[in-house]
């Protein structure tokens, strides 16, 4: 009797049993089903991902969720629900895994991210000693993870109906029974053999994409004549390097991308189509312009069978797949597509009412009456269809292994570069959303207005300045400073300089003295060279821990490039801005219109650390990450100021409305 249950309530009753179907796939690909169930008189529906369990008689056949509800009630009081279901895999493809496993078998390996990630199923089936050296699944599905491993292994793996991981050397699984002319395991007649010979091959052409050599391909450039910006390159090229010496030496580039990225962050751009590179500006005839890289090569296999062409003559064929970008991997497709291509291709379909047939199993066929002897096929797909309310019948459909193996290596191929890219600098972060209805009570209590009429003494203190005080009613913080500025952190021994332009941003910690409020501006030593534009901009941060800038800006001045001058000059910049006293911060110089470190801002600084209180340091990525250099300070004199309330005594006569 065949039996469907849904969240463990048997519904056969309502299911149209003529409807069921199951269709069981290769291996590890998804199990699919669909059966119609009527609209019940007590309100039953279903509902997406509810567990759908299959049963003939005690044995459980199929165990999975529904995934897909087609409704049909257009008969009042009742119609239908089409419902589609997968197998367990569908649990598995919802859980994504960033994790790295070393020198550990594949079952340590499967065992381990069932334990943390699906603890519902289970592993005894796995048995596998082979030792994995290491394996990373950046944001894989855990169904890929499988996938993965038993690709390297050269092992299949599927998950059965009752949530058991089976994991095994490929075309190992034995069929329960095999086929004979007599032995009547399948239904009369319904064996049918299709034999392909049209695209019979002997000698298979397989072009591939563009590889990568292992050693580097270095030459030089001299720039002359018409040719100064653009210059082509004779290969293309991965990791390329460039570097330019205009009569001083070389001095290495930034390269960039052309048409993505641009010349405020890179030097030269590099078009891969057109294997050129492109610099901003015109170079100077006699200038060298020294590049490297690893060369890139189109892959070409030809192989072929000396015996056929012997036999029948040349037939060739020619095959395209710019996935294939090493030479080992274009010579695989090749000999598995001339294995299959020099014989003629055999499928085999049946049907049967035997059960335990499964897919990914080998059967034989002996048959006299078809000429077959002892041929093996795999099983890639079963097909349950209900002949009675307690029966099935099974369409079975299978392939050579020959034919196998290739179509398992063309699966291979798509799923390259898809989800098992290993990087080891991946970092995953999980985010977990809460959602939750909030209640808030809120009381406003309105009070009238009302006046109050008094005459106010005010007695204050004065405090004797040199300007005019403002009257105020309480503390008062002035705009202009209760004091003269005066320096209070030097360091003004700098005869060294380098340069800040683009992403690279220079930096230096000082702590203010004990009693200070306001810093009133920073001193800086300063030169440019070549010709920058845009702002040289000195912005205040505070200081964590070891000395480096946190947090967001604390405020800033500027001032424009092109006012600098050719030699080393003082230039005051003005803050005016208060801060804490004894308290640690960092001003950091920057000028990101500056293209290059020969069009740039210079900065002074002495690298014998003559300022104690802080140090130097510097950042290539603005700001994202800093490092310091602990002898190493900028010259500079950062300037202080006193803050102080101004105050007056007095009388006023008060009249106000409150509210």
């Amino acid at each position: 009797m065949i039996r469907v249950e849904i969240n463990n309530i048997d519904r056969s009753e309502a299911v149209n049993w003529s409807s069921l179907t199951i269709t069981k796939n290769l291996t590890s690909l998804v199990d699919v089903g669909s059966f119609q169930i009527l609209k019940v008189q007590d309100g039953y529906s279903p509902e997406i991902n509810q567990e759908v369990e299959i049963y003939k008689d005690d044995d459980k056949i199929f165990g999975g969720y529904i995934t897909g509800i087609k409704e049909d009630l257009s008969v009042v009081d009742g119609g239908y629900y089409l419902i589609n279901f997968q197998d367990y895999i569908y649990e598995l493809s919802g859980i994504l895994i960033a994790k790295s496993f070393e020198n550990k078998t594949g079952k340590e390996i499967i065992d381990e991210l069932f334990v943390e990630f699906a603890p519902s199923f289970n592993t005894d089936n796995v048995v596998c000693n082979t030792v994995i050296n290491k394996i990373v699944f950046n944001n894989a599905y855990l169904s890929d993870c499988l996938t993965r491993i038993s690709k390297i292994i050269g092992y299949e793996w599927y998950i059965d109906q009752n949530k058991n991981v089976h994991f095994f050397q490929r075309f190992s699984l034995v069929a329960p029974f095999n086929l004979t002319d007599t032995n009547g395991n399948y239904v009369y007649k319904s064996l049918r053999r299709t034999i392909d010979a049209t695209q019979i091959a002997n000698q298979v052409k397989v072009r591939g994409g563009l590889g990568t050599e292992t050693s580097m391909f270095e030459d030089v450039i001299t720039v002359s004549g018409d040719e100064t910006r653009t210059f082509k390159l004779p290969y293309k090229f991965a990791n390329l390097q460039v570097w330019l010496d205009t009569g001083t030496g070389y001095v290495e580039q930034n390269v960039g991308i052309d048409n993505i990225d641009d010349f405020t962050t890179d030097d030269v751009l590099y078009n891969y189509q057109s294997d050129s590179i492109r610099f901003e500006n015109s170079l100077d005839t006699g200038t060298l312009i020294k590049f490297a890289g690893n060369k890139k090569y189109p892959v070409m296999a030809i192989v072929s069978d000396d015996a056929s062409i012997a036999l029948i003559g040349l037939r060739e064929k020619y095959i395209v797949d710019n996935s294939l970008i090493d030479a080992k991997t274009t010579r695989e497709r090749a000999f598995l597509e001339l294995d299959l291509a020099k014989e003629a291709i055999t499928d085999c379909s049946f049907s049967t009412y035997q059960d335990g047939l499964e897919t990914g199993m080998r059967i034989t066929i002996n048959s006299e009456l078809r000429d077959i002897s002892e041929l093996d096929f795999i099983i890639n797909k079963v097909v349950f269809k209900t002949r009675t309310p307690e029966d099935f019948e099974y369409a079975i459909t299978c392939s050579t292994a020959r034919k196998m193996g290739l179509t398992e290596f063309l699966k291979e191929l798509a799923m390259r570069g898809d989800v098992f890219e290993e990087e080891d600098t991946a970092v995953a972060e999980i985010i977990k959303t809460v959602r939750e209805d909030l209640e808030i009570d809120e009381t406003i209590e309105k009070i009238g207005a009302y006046e109050i009429n008094e005459e106010l003494e005010i007695d204050e203190t004065t405090q004797k300045n040199e300007f005019e005080p403002t009257w105020v009613l309480s503390p008062y913080v002035p705009t202009e400073f209760g004091s003269e500025a005066f320096a209070d952190q030097i360091n003004d021994s700098g005869n060294s300089n380098i340069g800040i332009y683009v992403n690279r941003w220079r930096g230096q910690s000082f702590v203010v003295s004990s009693g200070i409020n306001s810093l009133a501006k920073l001193r800086l030593k300063l030169r440019k060279v070549g010709t920058p534009v845009g702002n040289f901009v000195v912005d205040l941060y505070l200081a964590d821990g070891i000395g480096k800038p946190t947090g967001s800006v604390l405020a800033g001045a500027s001032m424009l490039a092109t006012g600098i001058s050719t030699t080393a000059t003082i230039y005051d910049f003005i803050f005016n801005t208060p801060i804490s006293p004894s308290t640690r911060y960092v001003f950091v110089c920057k000028a990101d219109s500056c293209p290059n470190s020969a069009n740039c801002i210079n900065v002074y600084y002495n690298g014998a650390n003559p300022y104690t209180n802080g140090m130097y340091c510097v950042s290539t990525n603005n700001g994202v990450s800093w490092s310091q250099s602990a002898p190493t300070d900028i010259h500079f004199i950062e300037y202080s100021q006193f803050l102080g309330d101004v105050k007056r005594p007095g009388r006023l006569d008060l009249s106000m409305k409150l509210y």
